[in-house]
């Protein structure tokens, strides 16, 4: 298979590999779920369902709503509990192995360094209501962002932006591009960030001073470790500032030079006008004696 091809791994068009494979939960392991729904700055208090997903490979085990409706294979799946009796489920994702037919995308366009999405198709049927129109049917998805974060797996949200469709949010080092390695202590070994060099065209680990190495586990000298780009631009404004500063010193120091000369001038013209007087009086005194 092309590296395209292999379930839950991705090439960009910028280039930017992703390996989503470590993020898949076996049979004997919980899914990743959360209790959530309500959707932020909105009005509307939306109910709070659960959510249970996986990557790559159904959710096992199924939630008992979901096996007691019989619906036990789905790599994301939605339910509620209203009570013993009361209670629902919809399979909100599949996933088919054999055709692995995944949408993924970058979370920014501009940055793969910020991580990756990707969407399950092919849903249950869900049944939309439209005023004045007949009700129309589509199949449910679910999308889910895993940003680029120094986790290995942490859940932050999961909601229903538009009806049927489910947007669910973790952050992981797995969403990370490849060329951003990790550590048994974490993304760029816990030294360092991810981050996406503009010129370069590739993101890598930024280590902190230090460190060093493509995912900053080598110690180096201190100040020999990796560039961080914020830190060069904030030294560079202080090496401007200080220019400023001096050339500011300088123009003032020379505009008091200039002020203390021309009082020195004025100075010295007034002594020499006043001296210039005292003497042609003297001389005026002395004809008249004669």
């Amino acid at each position: 298979k092309h590296y395209n091809d292999i379930p839950c791994q991705w090439k960009s068009l910028t280039g930017a590999n992703y390996d989503l494979r470590p993020l898949t939960l076996s049979s004997n392991k919980n899914s990743y779920a959360i209790t959530d729904g309500d959707i932020p700055c909105t009005p509307e208090k939306e109910p709070a369902f659960n959510y249970d997903w996986n990557f790559c490979a159904n959710v096992a085990p199924v939630p008992r709503p979901c096996q007691k409706l019989q619906k036990t294979s789905g790599v994301a799946m939605q339910w509620l509990q209203y009570s013993e009796k009361e209670y629902d489920c919809y399979i909100i994702g599949r996933y088919d192995a054999a055709h692995d037919d995944l949408h993924y995308s970058l979370l920014d366009k501009a940055d793969p360094s910020k991580g990756v999405s990707i969407k399950y198709p092919d849903g249950e049927k869900c049944e939309i209501d439209s005023p004045g129109k007949s009700p129309s049917t589509r199949l449910r998805s679910a999308v889910i962002d895993v940003q680029c974060d120094n986790y290995k797996a942490k859940i932050v949200s999961a909601q229903e932006p538009e009806e049927c469709e489910y947007h669910l949010v973790m952050k992981s080092y797995h969403g990370c591009p490849t060329t951003c390695p990790h550590t048994s202590k974490g993304l760029c070994n816990s030294h360092g960030h991810c981050h996406y060099d503009t010129h370069k065209k590739i993101s890598y680990c930024y280590c902190n001073s230090g460190y060093g190495g493509n995912d900053c586990s080598q110690k180096t000298s201190s100040g020999s470790g990796g560039s961080n780009p914020e830190s060069v631009q904030m030294g560079l404004l202080i090496v401007l500032l200080v220019i400023t500063l001096i050339l500011v010193g300088l123009v003032a120091y020379m505009g008091y030079q200039i002020q203390l000369y021309r009082k020195q001038q004025e100075i010295a013209a007034y002594h020499s006008l006043s001296t210039g007087s005292f003497d042609n009086g003297a001389e005026m005194i002395d004809r008249n004696g004669f």
